[in-house]
């Protein structure tokens, strides 16, 4: 992949995250990176979706954040497997605390989920530190095996980002 489309790749997953922000509600405590700490049980009781009627579809802020959490992961892979990799610097790597973001379904957030969360933390930073196609699929793997317990939906998918070694 050349760099001008790697360049434009980023642009289009960082306008997609700007999106998702919008649409994640702003009001205080709701918002996509709206709190350092975990729900609260009480907070996890409430609507955790946009109250706005024109907001279609609602989507909890934990799933927006996994949402965009695909994207950055589509150019991570993207530039991996493309020859800039070896003369372009990386694409954006910026964590996403998405267990601290309200779930869907507030019985997702175990202390297992928490645990594996932090595992998934730590697969990241390496990648950010040394992109490589190994530690790529190191993080991969950390998404398939929490998704496996919680929300297994969308592993097919996440397993379309592992690269061939």
């Amino acid at each position: 992949m050349a760099p001008k489309a790697v360049f434009y790749t980023v642009f289009l997953a960082i306008w997609v995250v700007g999106l998702a922000l919008l649409g994640a509600c702003s009001d205080a405590g709701s918002g996509f990176w709206a709190t350092s700490e975990a729900p609260s049980e009480g907070a996890l009781a409430e609507d955790a979706t946009c109250s706005d009627e024109l907001t279609s579809p609602k989507v909890a802020p934990m799933a927006a954040a996994m949402r965009a959490m695909l994207l950055q992961a589509e150019t991570m892979r993207a530039y991996l497997v493309s020859d800039s990799a070896q003369s372009s610097p990386p694409p954006a790597w910026a964590p996403m605390p998405f267990e601290k973001q309200m779930p869907t379904d507030s019985n997702v957030v175990t202390p297992e989920f928490l645990r594996r969360a932090s595992d998934y933390h730590k697969a990241f930073e390496r990648v950010g530190r040394e992109p490589t196609p190994e530690h790529f699929n190191a993080v991969v793997a950390q998404c398939v095996q929490c998704h496996e317990s919680n929300c297994p939906g969308p592993i097919k998918r996440i397993n379309r980002l592992r690269i061939e070694l």
